[in-house]
């Protein structure tokens, strides 16, 4: 994947920050992308080596875990700040963000079964047929061009009737298709991840952890409960609202064959692109962490201050404001939904 070889042996992935770790970036952000070098890869108990991408310091790091012989080129370094760039490193987006940009890794790298893909493209395509037929006036052959070019592993931004229609230069109409397959994306997870997620809700509010029990902590558990499930909630509304106002704008292309509130939609589709990454990202991480902590075993060991640095985890993978999310609580999610 990677030109240099320590850093073709690295772990990366995504990072929520705590208070402490975001005072290491010059702009305000949540999430930070970590490369984790190790010390042994035969033992990973062995611990690592590790940055954040961007960090305000990471030339003087780079030069301090790279030597002049192993020194990384300008193609790595760009590699890294795509990836950075992307909200999650779920395999189907981390596939697209870099086909887009002219890598094609095997594969290998990113677990997808050709079912899954198969499936994803089918769900596109059925999003895509409305407009397919539109921009290709019912031509079969244009409308199968249009449909390849759409979902080419390099996409096409010379496409000239959508991008002449919509009045965009090549850039804005590359960028824009690109968000508009990403929120694709996340609008086919969207339900099993808000199902998971109102389930993971419910088990959090009913949790009780192991005796012994202070009152104090106890105050505080009922406290974050009622934080987490609302902001849970406005989460919720902010995931429906933004796919709701991309099904909108798009129905109203086709149905009135008025482009510019489609055009409007794929200029900001990027910036969206990113914010409900990062929403729906913090979701997959509460529920996938809790599963995975609070197994059958798990549970009954769970104790009071156990518990505790999980709700503290779950509440800072959730302070974010994204445009169109309301600061208010929204209405409590029904605990018996």
């Amino acid at each position: 994947m990677f030109k240099n070889p320590t850093l073709n042996q690295a772990i990366i992935l995504k990072h929520r920050l705590r208070p402490h770790e975001r005072e290491l970036f010059t702009t305000s952000r949540t999430t930070a992308t970590k490369v984790i070098i190790p010390l042994d890869r035969s033992d990973l108990r062995a611990g690592g080596q590790s940055f954040f991408i961007g960090e305000e310091r990471v030339e003087h790091i780079l030069e301090m875990h790279f030597s002049d012989n192993s020194r990384l080129n300008a193609e790595d370094h760009t590699l890294l700040e795509i990836l950075d760039d992307i909200p999650s490193m779920d395999p189907f987006l981390l596939r697209e963000t870099l086909a887009r940009n002219g890598y094609l890794p095997a594969l290998e790298y990113f677990n997808i079964s050709e079912a899954d893909l198969v499936r994803m493209r089918e769900f596109v395509e059925s999003e895509m047929s409305g407009l397919t037929n539109l921009v290709a006036a019912n031509d079969e052959r244009g409308a199968s061009d249009f449909t390849q070019k759409l979902l080419a592993e390099t996409p096409d931004a010379s496409f000239a009737p959508l991008r002449e229609a919509l009045r965009m230069d090549v850039r804005q109409y590359r960028d824009g298709i690109f968000a508009w397959r990403g929120l694709l994306y996340y609008k086919w997870i969207c339900s099993s991840t808000l199902r998971e997620s109102s389930k993971t809700c419910v088990e959090i509010s009913n949790f009780m952890p192991a005796p012994p029990r202070s009152f104090g902590s106890a105050e505080y558990i009922l406290d974050s409960k009622n934080r987490i499930n609302d902001s849970i909630s406005r989460a919720f509304a902010y995931i429906i609202q933004a796919l709701s106002d991309y099904d909108s704008s798009y129905n109203i292309f086709l149905a009135e064959e008025r482009p510019s509130e489609f055009r409007d939609f794929l200029l900001n589709a990027p910036a969206t692109f990113v914010r409900l990454g990062e929403v729906i990202g913090s979701l997959q991480h509460i529920n996938s962490f809790w599963a995975f902590r609070m197994g059958a075993l798990n549970r009954v060991r769970t104790t009071e201050a156990d518990f505790v640095d999980i709700l503290i985890d779950f509440l800072s993978s959730l302070a974010f404001e994204p445009d169109g999310m309301t600061s208010a609580p929204a209405a409590r999610l029904r605990l018996d939904a």
